[in-house]
C-alpha cells in the first residue's frame, strides 16, 4: 500500500492513492509552507502563480497574504481537479484560478507575476535550470521566486523509493537560480528545535530586467 502511495507523489492520479496523497500533502506539509512563506515579501495585490498547486493548500495561503489574485498551475488533472475543490470559494469569488500545464513551457505571457512559488515540487522538474529561467521570464522586473523543500540530507533516501525524484544541495540549487538570472539570492534553514528538516530559496528578478 505505501509503495503505491509513492508512486503518486511526481504526478497523483486520479484513483484512491492519488486523492489520498494529494490530501496527504495539504495536511504534512502545511507547517513547512507556513515556514517558507515567512521568508516572501510581498505586497498587497501582488498577483501570484504557485507551480505545482497539487492540493491547493498553498493557493489559500497566498490568496490571503497577498488579498490579490493567485493562479495555480500543475501538469496533473488530478491535483488541478483537487485544487479546485479545495479552493472553490475562492474560485467563485474570482480570486483564485487553477490550470493544467507544465513548469517547462508556462502558458503565461512575459513579465506577468509579481510572485512565483514551488513548494515540493522542484524534485521533478525536468531541467532545473531550463525550468528556472522559464520562472524567470514569467515573472515581472523586481518579482520573487520561492521554492520550498525538505533538506538535503533528509530528502536524499526518499529517491530511493520515490521514482524520479532528484534532491539538490543548497549549492546546486542556488547555482541554477543565479544561472537562470535570479539574484539577492536568499536560503533560509529553520532552527533545529523547530524540527521542520526543510530549506526555502528566494530569489528576485532584475528590476530592471
Amino acid at each position: 500500500m505505501f509503495k503505491r502511495m509513492l508512486k503518486h507523489c511526481k504526478k497523483p492520479g486520479s484513483n484512491f492513492a492519488g486523492r489520498f496523497v494529494l490530501k496527504s500533502m495539504n495536511r504534512g506539509h502545511r507547517k513547512r509552507a507556513l515556514y517558507h512563506l515567512e521568508h516572501l515579501p510581498v505586497c498587497e495585490g501582488d498577483l501570484a502563480l504557485d507551480i505545482g498547486c497539487g492540493g491547493g493548500d498553498n493557493l489559500r495561503n497566498l490568496a490571503e497574504m497577498t488579498n490579490g489574485k493567485v493562479v495555480g498551475i500543475d501538469y496533473s488533472p488530478a491535483s488541478v481537479k483537487m485544487s479546485r475543490k479545495f479552493c472553490r470559494d475562492l474560485i467563485r469569488q474570482g480570486l483564485v484560478r487553477v490550470i493544467e500545464g507544465n513548469v517547462a513551457q508556462l502558458p503565461f505571457k512575459d513579465n506577468r507575476f509579481h510572485i512565483a512559488t514551488a513548494f515540493e515540487t522542484t524534485y521533478f522538474w525536468p531541467d532545473l535550470t531550463a525550468n528556472f529561467k522559464e520562472v524567470y521570464r514569467i515573472l515581472r522586473p523586481g518579482g520573487r521566486f520561492l521554492i520550498g523543500v525538505d533538506d538535503y540530507e533528509h530528502a536524499l533516501p526518499w529517491t530511493k523509493h520515490i521514482t524520479d525524484m532528484h534532491v539538490y544541495t543548497d549549492d546546486e540549487m542556488l547555482t541554477a537560480m543565479k544561472t537562470a538570472g535570479f539574484r539577492d539570492l536568499e536560503v533560509y534553514h529553520p532552527e533545529a528545535s523547530e524540527n521542520l528538516d526543510c530549506v526555502t530559496f528566494v530569489g528576485f528578478k532584475r528590476s530592471d530586467a
